[in-house]
């Protein structure tokens, strides 16, 4: 029996409908899923199971800790533009990747993830990153925390690869920017919030803005289950400032349009559910 199928038992047989949440990629926009979630356990709707890409493997990963993200917004509230600028370490020439990106480990493995492993968790968590030798998705759902946050916000030519267990591993995104397909067996329905529908703006030729511009359009492409019946997307359009990947120590204003899209939508996810 694998670690996932004795984690969760299968859907088929449980009277209770099991609800999964999963949470896409897309960098500093991640704190818009913040406002979403709490509205949802406010509501009473309690998640089965949780699938993160990228931010939403961090995001996934505190949720899955916690059972909740209470403290969540005062953790990242203390990130300043001072604080995330002494996150930057730069790799220099001839290197893979912009950064070495062990500030960021470091930070998010004490910080964040307090040094947990999978094991800790209270609710199950799957975490994908994109194994570049066989270009399919590979799913964590067991050791430490930090291997699979770090191996799906690998984005590539920003962060070096991920070496894990003989794997060259880089961000889920690559591949699945939303992993649904993970928790479909194990669950009735799913909420998948997605962080890439940005909205028309004047684009720069920077490298940050054509490179995380470039991304999102490629994640956008590769989400399944579009037409879904068990699958409710919610997804933010980002405009402006907030389209940016990189705005970590803007938080207000992403938190304000996470809000307003699930005051929009709560009450139509509640009759989906049955509640």
């Amino acid at each position: 029996m694998s670690v996932l199928s004795a984690w969760i038992p299968d859907k088929k047989g449980e009277d209770r409908m099991k609800i999964g949440l999963c949470i896409g990629g897309g960098g500093s926009r991640g704190y818009a899923v913040v406002p979403i979630i709490q509205k949802l356990l406010s509501e009473g709707i309690r998640f089965d199971a949780v699938s993160g890409c990228s931010v939403g493997s961090i995001i996934g990963s505190y949720l899955a800790l916690n059972g909740n993200l209470d403290d969540f917004e005062n953790e990242i509230s203390k990130i300043n533009q001072f604080k995330f600028l002494r996150l930057i370490d730069f790799a220099g020439r001839k290197k893979s990747s912009i950064l070495y990106g062990k500030k960021i480990k470091k930070f998010l493995n004490k910080e964040i993830l307090k040094e947990k492993k999978f094991s800790d968790l209270k609710i199950p968590l799957f975490i994908n990153s994109t194994d570049l030798s066989t270009g399919k998705p590979y799913y964590f759902q067991e050791g430490f925390l930090i291997d699979g946050v770090m191996s799906s916000i690998a984005i590539p030519g920003v962060f070096p690869p991920y070496l894990y267990q003989g794997k060259i591993l880089v961000d889920g995104g690559v591949c699945e920017s939303l992993p649904i397909r993970i928790l479909k067996e194990k669950v009735d329905k799913i909420i998948a919030v997605s962080l890439n529908e940005v909205g028309i703006s004047n684009i720069k030729i920077g490298l940050s803005d054509v490179l995380f511009k470039s991304l999102s359009i490629m994640m956008n492409q590769n989400v399944e289950f579009q037409d879904d019946p068990e699958v409710k997307f919610l997804k933010p359009v980002f405009t402006g400032k907030e389209a940016n990947f990189l705005k970590f120590y803007k938080h207000s204003s992403y938190f304000q349009l996470g809000k307003k899209v699930i005051d929009e939508k709560i009450q139509e996810i509640k009759e989906w559910i049955g509640k």
